[in-house]
């Protein structure tokens, strides 16, 4: 009965979009397309403006700055990899048992605490082991954060929030678009670094998450448990 109730969905659905045109900027008009269309690309964006290529790119460098040697900061990364591949496994079991929205904004809540500590663990005397490894260990935790429900929960929603009509060319920009950001962040990274010290530069992260987090808080729906069709029926009744 579920699967004849979805397909009648599809199917009706179907019909409303071969009387139509087939999707363009235009369909961009229309609120409630232009608001999944604004979700989408803000996802694209919130999961790289926190910096979580940057960390991956740069952390030995980074560690290197906290006193650990070129060949320690290179090996202590292999568990930033690591934490990454298992943190992934634990979001895929979680997203649908928690739900995407409530994971999306656990997760970006710990991410901005954990920037906010990597700004204070940057203030510490460099040359210590246990400054190092403390860095290290905030590193670790903050790609545990990400990687379970940030990035995870980005590339499924962007998936499932855009119509039909729209969907192949929405998802596509929105894939362009957050790969333009990780590219951005990357780029500025360095100079900024150089130029405000490791503490500035992450609490600047840390206030980026702030404003991410409130973006989801205020425009991410829930999409758990409701197919393509329900979710464009209910933005569609909203903006009527």
């Amino acid at each position: 009965e579920e699967a004849e109730r979805e397909l009648a969905q599809i199917l009706e659905l179907r019909e409303q979009e071969a009387a139509e045109r087939a999707g363009s900027w235009r369909d961009l008009r229309e609120p409630w397309v232009l608001r999944l269309f604004t979700i989408g690309i803000g996802l694209a964006v919130i999961q790289q403006i926190t910096g979580v290529n940057t960390i991956i790119y740069f952390a030995p460098k980074l560690l290197v700055q906290t006193g650990l040697g070129d060949v320690a900061s290179i090996v202590a990364t292999i568990s930033i990899g690591v934490i990454s591949v298992l943190a992934a496994a634990v979001g895929l079991v979680l997203m649908d048992r928690a739900g995407r929205r409530p994971l999306l904004l656990g997760g970006q809540l710990g991410v901005t605490s954990c920037l906010v500590l990597l700004g204070f663990a940057f203030l510490l005397p460099a040359g210590a082991h246990w400054v190092s490894y403390l860095t290290l260990a905030i590193m670790v935790l903050y790609m545990a954060f990400q990687q379970s429900s940030v990035s995870t929960v980005t590339w499924l929603m962007i998936t499932e929030l855009f119509p039909r009509k729209i969907r192949g060319f929405a998802m596509g920009l929105a894939v362009l678009v957050l790969w333009l950001t990780n590219f951005l962040v990357a780029l500025v990274f360095p100079p900024m670094v150089a130029a405000l010290g490791g503490s500035a530069t992450f609490w600047v992260f840390a206030a980026l998450g702030v404003a991410a987090l409130t973006f989801s808080w205020r425009m991410v729906p829930e999409t758990k448990g409701r197919s393509l069709e329900q979710l464009e029926a209910d933005m569609r009744a909203r903006h009527a």
